[in-house]
């Protein structure tokens, strides 16, 4: 069986950058379907005036509508409190128990991921996919793969390259928003006035 590769994040927008890595992935022969999931709460770091799920779930959807082998849960969304990678994925094996698992991290999740909640059971649960980002330091990325591996688990790194795009920095000067996010996702901006002013959230 093929595997479910799963994406998540804030979204906060999604961008091109995020593309790069969707379109990569679902290009994968052993790839059967890549899962962008949306955060509700993300326990791992503090994102203040958060635009609304829907909102980011609904940018998700346009973003990949043309991809073959994507899909966009809600399944973080659905939860009223914090959500953790650990019960999602324990959510999507009870599902497809047969069903191989991956956790697609960037450079700056995958220094952080030990520090996860059941972090133990991440690395039981799912392989990961390391995928290198703009602004991590090498070193600091081959540490965090290596960790994961003297940890037992399952990594493979991903070369990519990937358009040097942050959701922070688009926010931080919106007018990069009609060159740098999928045009479906720019018109959705525009149109409700989303991210209209330097630094703003929503």
């Amino acid at each position: 069986m093929k595997k479910l590769v799963v994406f998540g994040g804030t979204f906060n927008p999604i961008h091109n950058g995020h593309l790069a890595i969707i379109r990569a992935l679902a290009a994968r022969d052993d790839v059967g379907t890549v899962l962008v999931i949306p955060t509700r709460v993300p326990p791992h770091k503090v994102e203040p005036g958060l635009p609304d799920g829907a909102v980011r779930l609904a940018l998700c959807r346009l973003a990949v509508a043309d991809l073959e082998k994507v899909e966009v849960s809600d399944i973080e969304l659905r939860r009223p409190k914090k959500s953790y990678t650990f019960d999602t994925l324990t959510e999507l094996h009870n599902a497809a128990p047969d069903r191989p698992l991956v956790l697609c991290c960037g450079g700056d999740m995958l220094t952080t991921l030990p520090t996860w909640y059941r972090y133990d059971g991440i690395l039981r649960l799912a392989e990961i996919f390391a995928v290198q980002r703009v602004g991590v330091d090498p070193a600091a990325f081959c540490a965090g793969v290596a960790r994961i591996r003297r940890d037992g688990g399952r990594v493979e790194e991903i070369p990519l390259s990937v358009p040097d795009i942050s959701s922070t920095a688009l926010r931080q000067d919106p007018s990069r928003m009609q060159s740098d996010v999928p045009p479906a996702v720019a018109a959705y901006l525009a149109a409700y006035r989303l991210y209209s002013e330097k630094g703003s959230e929503a």
